[in-house]
């Protein structure tokens, strides 16, 4: 249950910004539902292994997903098999504004509507984001504001030996945007929005912290932080943001 997309997505940005508050908190949502769809050479490099998906692949995102919704829980659906993951169509393009790709997410859902599932359609294509024509080359992940469409560029994300976790941590980041993390449609109890970098956060710790989508920052933040034990990415100021949108 996601409403439309209010506003146009900024330059290079990952987000779209919003202006009315978020429902995603609301008491009659008992799923979140995850559906997955992949371009050939695109699909995720955390769930695949050999041509078979890794039990352990949606590990870090359902922790982080958990957490968001501590104080209200409900059920988290990723994909459990090879046959989980959706075939997406390639339309031959490098580049993908906004528009195709809510085109792409439209031709392939397959999850029904429901007032009481929150559904998350992440696209994995074989291509870069595109923002006011022009192509942006840093952007690994963006959430197309409240439609609950998440798009995973690939050829940004690399192959190298952390792309896994820069991958994962990228989706978590992305999710963090689509229910409305700070003051983007989740109200802040305190402060802690970075104003020069939009709806972000202002702790360097946080995967909500700006300089953590950009592809070499992340990938210091992976070291730092997701290899060495920590699995719970948000800080606890967007923990607490949750909770209270929660009603806790």
């Amino acid at each position: 249950m996601h409403r439309l997309v209010i506003a146009l997505l900024p330059l290079a940005a990952c987000y779209a910004e919003t202006t009315s508050p978020s429902t995603d908190f609301d008491d009659d949502i008992a799923t979140l539902r995850f559906e997955i769809d992949a371009m050939v050479g695109a699909a995720p490099q955390g769930a695949m292994s050999s041509g078979i998906v890794d039990a352990q692949a949606w590990d870090l995102l359902r922790v982080n997903v958990e957490a968001l919704y501590a104080a209200a829980p409900r059920e988290v659906v990723l994909p459990q098999g090879e046959d989980d993951i959706g075939m997406l169509a390639d339309p031959g393009a490098e580049d993908y504004d906004a528009d195709a790709l809510l085109e792409l997410a439209d031709a392939h859902r397959d999850s029904p509507d429901s007032d009481h599932d929150l559904l998350f359609h992440v696209l994995f294509v074989d291509g870069y984001y595109v923002a006011d024509g022009a192509r942006q080359p840093d952007v690994l992940g963006v959430s197309l504001g409240d439609t609950g469409v998440v798009a995973m560029f690939a050829p940004v994300i690399g192959d190298g030996p952390l792309s896994r976790f820069i991958e994962q941590t990228t989706l978590v980041h992305e999710v963090g945007h689509a229910v409305g993390l700070v003051d983007n449609g989740v109200e802040m109890i305190d402060d802690h929005l970075d104003d020069a970098h939009g709806h972000h956060c202002d702790n360097p710790d946080c995967v909500m912290y700006w300089l953590n989508e950009g592809p070499e920052d992340l990938r210091t933040y992976v070291q730092q932080y997701v290899t060495g034990g920590d699995a719970v990415l948000f800080d606890d100021a967007c923990l607490a943001d949750a909770a209270a949108a929660a009603g806790a």
